[in-house]
């Protein structure tokens, strides 16, 4: 838990008010900008771009008086779900300047900074980081600065508004390059001025402030706090401690396990799949820059393909083991659309990743770089190991995108005494030196023990033809060597505990001499065929 008034503590606040516009509107093509949007709210417009407002559209428009304007324009409901969605994926994605990340709904995030700005190289850079990261992802956001996070959060709601009545590019809190004081007196000087409206508070409460002519939160403060906890309660009371930092404010912060999501609404129908690659580059671009903030490598990923009135088609790729490479998860993704053949149009794309593992990261040679030559044979011998690991997995990954996930495999030893159990297939992300190492070992161990075994064996068993009790197959078989028992069995009947005993021996023809390795079932008197030597 973080508390506001903590010396030490410095709270960003990210507002968004264009996100219920920006959550369908960003990542656009540049010709698709020039599109008029707005965003309804029980058939009133709610949220518009600068295209449909330079139409003639404005706020609080009905659906019909919008349609009149512009019969170009393009019109989305209001959707609270994508909405939290897309600030999760955000408070996910701002983990990378601190742990401390809270979500407030509809359109906050609380993020407090202080013990990262030495990482980051003071306030100014860290805010500068923030502010181009976010508008990279295509989002527009108000930021600024206080010591607690309500202050934080009532001076970004207030620049929003000076923001919007100045038509200004950017507006940030004064002292974003200050140094931040943690004293109620100058946590109040700094939102002093600021509307009594923009209080988080009931709207009655306002209305009765601005009745009693209170306008601004220096004309609140003055009042003695007993007075405004017998009229408005004590909730009302704690909330203005809590923003001048006389009470503690913790805040909640976002689970700390990674996850990402992003996805792309189309203004038109996308009919060719060549279309495709600029918005999947830029899902693939806030991937690897939200990869690198975390430090986390993938081993899979899905791609959604929807479209309102289809069923979405849904695109995995699993990686040979995890990795971080964003050029070739173009290139499978490539691969795998030039497979999708059932999709006749898309209006929305998006890209999820649920599984994680960290970063391994590689030392190099320190004097290497100075141009001294590396006498670190290890070091070399592991470099070359992983460049051929590398090698090979990308190998993996091309194969199992085109012929499919169960194309390619490994095989390892198993533990179980029936030869058609001793050994088992790997997916190639379960495959590892430990692994690799344990079944070469184990292999040789067991060829050595059993070189009278074939490589080749029947699936299932073939039934011997008997008579007069010897085992026939296109004639009489000589048993030359045996047998080998193999009790086996009991732990997979676990009610009866019976045990299945098999003889093993090696046969052949008289006039043949073809090797056979038959087997006698003890308990049930059958021979069967169950490899064939070379």
């Amino acid at each position: 838990m973080n508390t506001s008034n903590n010396n030490s503590a410095v709270w960003l606040c990210l507002y968004l008010p264009y996100l219920p516009l920006q959550v369908f509107t960003r990542g656009l093509s540049p010709k698709d900008t020039l599109k008029p949007v707005v965003i309804l709210d029980r058939r009133r417009v709610i949220a518009l771009n600068s295209a449909a407002f330079d139409t003639g559209i404005r706020y609080n428009n009905n659906m019909d008086t919008a349609y009149s304007i512009s019969h170009d324009v393009i019109s989305f409901d209001k959707d609270n779900d994508r909405e939290l969605t897309t600030l999760t994926n955000l408070g996910q994605w701002a983990y990378q300047f601190s742990p401390a990340v809270t979500i407030r709904t509809p359109d906050v995030l609380l993020i407090e900074i202080g013990a990262s700005l030495k990482l980051f190289n003071g306030l100014e850079a860290l805010v500068r980081a923030v502010e181009s990261g976010v508008d990279a992802l295509g989002y527009t956001a108000i930021t600024t600065i206080n010591a607690t996070p309500m202050a934080a959060l009532l001076a970004a709601k207030n620049n929003a508004k000076s923001r919007t009545e100045n038509n200004q590019a950017e507006h940030h809190e004064k002292n974003v390059n200050d140094r931040i004081t943690h004293n109620s007196a100058a946590i109040l000087a700094s939102i002093e001025m600021i509307p009594v409206a923009f209080l988080e508070t009931d709207r009655a409460i306002i209305d009765a402030l601005q009745e009693m002519g209170i306008y601004r939160i220096r004309d609140l403060f003055k009042l003695p706090m007993s007075s405004l906890n017998r009229r408005f309660g004590i909730y009302f009371t704690n909330y203005l401690q809590r923003l001048i930092g006389l009470q503690p404010d913790p805040q909640k912060p976002i689970d700390q396990a990674p996850h990402f999501f992003s996805d792309i609404i189309f203004m038109a129908d996308v009919t060719n799949a060549n279309s495709l690659t600029f918005p999947i580059k830029r899902l693939l671009n806030e991937l690897d820059a939200f990869l690198t903030a975390r430090q986390l490598h993938i081993n899979q990923l899905s791609w959604k393909l929807s479209h309102r009135h289809h069923s979405a088609k849904v695109i995995n790729i699993h990686l040979a083991s995890p990795e971080h490479n964003i050029k070739a998860l173009l290139q499978l993704t490539q691969i795998k659309l030039e497979q999708v053949k059932d999709i006749k149009e898309i209006d929305t794309l998006s890209l999820t990743v649920n599984s994680f593992f960290p970063a391994n990261t590689v030392s190099g040679d320190l004097f290497q770089a100075a141009g001294y030559p590396s006498h670190l044979e290890p070091t070399q011998g592991t470099s070359r190991r992983r460049q051929r690991q590398t090698s090979a997995n990308a190998l993996l990954n091309l194969l199992a995108t085109r012929l499919g996930p169960d194309a390619c495999f490994g095989l390892s030893v198993a533990n179980d005494h029936r030869p058609e159990k001793s050994w088992q297939r790997l997916k190639p992300n379960q495959i590892n030196p430990a692994v690799h190492q344990e079944t070469l070992h184990n292999l040789e161990l067991q060829l050595s023990q059993d070189s009278q075994r074939p490589l080749f064996l029947l699936t299932p068993p073939r039934v011997l033809v008997l008579i007069n009790g010897t085992p026939y197959l296109n004639g009489k078989l000589d048993l030359l060597q045996g047998p080998e028992r193999i009790d086996f069995g009991w732990w997979d009947r676990p009610s009866t505990g019976e045990i299945i005993t098999r003889d093993y021996y090696v046969a052949t023809h008289q006039d043949r001499g073809t090797l056979y390795w038959i087997f006698h079932y003890v308990n049930y008197g059958k021979w069967y065929l169950h490899g064939i030597f070379s």
